[in-house]
This record gives C-alpha cells, structure tokens and sequence, in this order.
C-alpha cells in the first residue's frame, strides 16, 4: 500500500487497514498518511530532528502536494475524516470533542 490524497483505504483503531470501497483484484490499496501523523514538533525539535513532511505526487485530483500533519490538512478533509471515523483512534481522540 501507498499514501494517496483520495484514499481507497483508511487505518483504523491502532493498525487496522480497512477498505473505504471495493478494492479490484491487482488495484493497490492506498491511505491518507495524514491522518496517521500527530507528532509533538517542539519535542521532536528538542531533540534535534525535525517533522516528517513529504512532498506527494500521488496524481489524484485533489492531491494536496503534501503529505504532512493531521491538524495541517485542510479542515474540509479534517472534518471528513473526523465525521467518518476514518482514522485511527488516537487522532479521533485528539480532534473530536
């Protein structure tokens, strides 16, 4: 699997991958990574590393050209997710009220 800005999959509780539509034999399966990252960038830099970020070229149409935080994708996408459930449980538990 690979990250894509239009996900045909999503990480839910800890680990668990699960399909958001029917996945056709030989399509690769492919998940926001966004919605698995909430790092504690004062920490990190601390430390002496820096955020993870990468730029995307997953081609889809809505590709942000960012993979990047949870709290840095745009709030339509934040509240889709969050709506949804589609992401693990420690950023639903971060992000919802």
């Amino acid at each position: 699997f690979n990250h894509s800005c239009n996900p045909n999959a999503f990480i839910k509780v800890k680990n668990e991958l699960v399909a958001l539509m029917a996945v056709k034999s030989g399509e690769e399966i492919n998940y926001d990574y966004s919605t698995t990252m909430n790092y504690n960038k004062e920490k990190i830099e601390k430390s002496g590393g820096a955020l993870w970020t990468c730029k995307c070229k997953c081609g889809a149409d809505n590709c942000r050209k960012i993979i990047n935080q949870f709290r840095k994708l745009p709030i339509s996408f934040q509240e889709f997710y969050l709506k949804n459930n589609f992401a693990p449980d420690f950023i639903l538990k971060k992000f919802t009220t």
